[in-house]
């Protein structure tokens, strides 16, 4: 492994964004860049709620294993003995299933010093955990925007609700004054007139409808 190739695998996963991409990057860049025969990686992400979201890749001789045998063996303390169950004659591994954890396996002793291999998976988990965080922060400034242009939206649906209110109450108070002029009328019409009157009938109809628009309004 060269100062090269691990520059080329930091410069891979600080071109991809989502868990998936990365984890895919991930596994993938490790094999060609450590010469191994499988890599796995299970990288936890916190989601507002508190709760941990999870994802697991596998490349190479575990890559056609399915994600919940991937995740369990991953979460095990065992995982090394399952490598080797699976062909792995010597595995590394990095971190653990709370800030994510990397697992490589070769089926035979790999020719580079296994600490420089190691001291290289510490430094790719530290930088994969940087890309979680930095990820999950962009998702929480995408919820606190959308969140902002929700509330601006209701806030312009309120002032507009506002606006209308206060028209229908100057139109129904202007109605209403209407209606009481209306009414002064008709009752000062209605005042010297006794129900034998032929115009009684109709000054009363007009003063109920005049009431009843008054009730409406």
């Amino acid at each position: 492994m060269s100062v090269l190739d691990t520059a080329r695998l930091s410069a891979k996963l600080a071109g991809v964004k989502g868990r998936q991409a990365i984890g895919s990057v991930l596994v993938e860049t490790l094999i060609e860049v450590c010469s191994a025969d499988a890599a796995l990686a299970w990288l936890p992400q916190s989601s507002p709620d508190g709760t941990t979201a999870k994802a697991v890749f596998g490349a190479g001789f575990v890559g056609e294993i399915p994600a919940e045998e991937l995740d369990a063996a991953a979460r095990s303390e065992g995982l090394a003995e399952w490598l080797a169950a699976r062909g792995a004659g010597f595995s590394l591994e990095s971190g653990d299933v709370t800030t994510g954890r990397i697992a490589l396996s070769w089926r035979a002793r790999p020719s580079v010093d296994p600490g420089i291999i190691s001291m290289v998976l510490d430094l790719v988990s530290g930088q994969v955990s940087a890309l979680l965080e930095q990820e999950r922060l962009a998702e929480d400034v995408a919820s606190l925007r959308t969140a902002l242009e929700e509330a601006e939206g209701q806030m312009a649906r309120t002032r507009r609700a506002r606006a209308v209110g206060e028209m229908a109450l100057g139109i129904a108070h202007d109605f209403n004054n209407c209606l009481t002029t209306i009414l002064g009328f008709t009752e000062l019409a209605l005042g010297p007139l006794n129900e034998s009157d032929p115009y009684y009938t109709d000054l009363a109809t007009i003063r109920i409808a005049a009431l009843d628009a008054a009730a409406l309004v």
